[in-house]
Parts: structure tokens; sequence; C-alpha cells
């Protein structure tokens, strides 16, 4: 199995608990997460993976899971960009953040090999990745965005 060089294994973690009164929004039964109750996800039309966005009052989101999902380079963070890792729902992910040049705080989250270890059609899935980025309007909305990346659950793995 190939493991993404810029994520090294964590130990297990439990999934957060939401703050009270946000919802579960429900990525087609693929992944899902905790919102703020005014949040809501628009899925669009992807060539290889699950695209689509997340928007709330004072965030925009897009996300891509699936083939060639991206992800932050192997370079150490930028100076001014904060780099933080956890586990999300059993896999190592990192999220990255930092002010844009419009003053908005842009975040990324990243989460490799989702479902990997199997072969499928001759090729190994260790590209099933998820990638959700976007802004945040202050370091209040940072930190809601932040928490709902620490919600993430993912679907089982459905190659097996």
């Amino acid at each position: 199995m190939i493991r993404d060089p810029i994520i090294p294994p964590l130990p297990p973690h439990p999934v957060a608990s939401p703050p009270k009164g946000w919802t579960m929004l429900d990525m087609d039964g693929r992944f899902s997460l905790y919102a703020p109750p005014a949040a809501y996800h628009h899925p669009e039309r992807g060539t290889d993976s699950y695209v689509g966005d997340i928007i709330g009052a004072d965030f925009k989101l897009t996300f891509d899971y699936g083939l060639f999902s991206g992800g932050p380079d192997q370079r150490p963070p930028a100076p001014g960009v904060r780099e933080e890792r956890f586990v999300a729902d059993r896999h190592p992910a990192v999220i990255r953040s930092g002010l844009t040049a419009s003053g908005e705080i842009g975040i990324m989250l990243y989460v490799p090999n989702v479902h990997c270890g199997r072969l499928i059609i001759g090729i190994r899935c260790d590209w099933d990745a998820l990638q959700i980025s976007g802004t945040a309007r202050d370091a209040a909305a940072e930190a809601t965005v932040k928490t709902m990346f620490r919600t993430l659950q993912f679907s089982p793995n459905p190659y097996e």
C-alpha cells in the first residue's frame, strides 16, 4: 500500500461530537460531517470523483473526493500558514489555514488513502482521497470549519 509521505500514520482517535444544534450533511452516502444549521451541501458534476460545495453564512468550501483529489505539497507550510494533523474517522488528516490577500482565511483539509489496499480493475485504490478547501470570513468562521472537519465520517469501504 502506498502511503502519502506528507501525513504519517496516527493512532486511532474518536470522531468529535458536533456542537448542539448542528445538523449532519450527508454527501450522498460517501461521507458526512456536521455543520451549523444554515449550512448546506450542493453537489456538482465531477469527471472522476465526487465534487461539490459546502456553504455557510461565513464560509464557502469546495470538496473533491475520489481519484486525483489533490492535497498539500510535501514542502513545509509557508510562513504564516498554520498546520494541524489529526485523525479523521480512522484516517490521518491535515488541515492548513492562513490569511489570504483579500483578508479572508484560506483553509484546506486533506485526507489521503481513504479506501485503499484492494486491486480494482488492475489498479490500486490508494488514490481515493478527500480534499475540502475554501475560505472562512474570520477567525471564528475558521474555528467553525475546523470543528466541522473533526466531525467527518466516511462510509464503509465500497470495494470490500
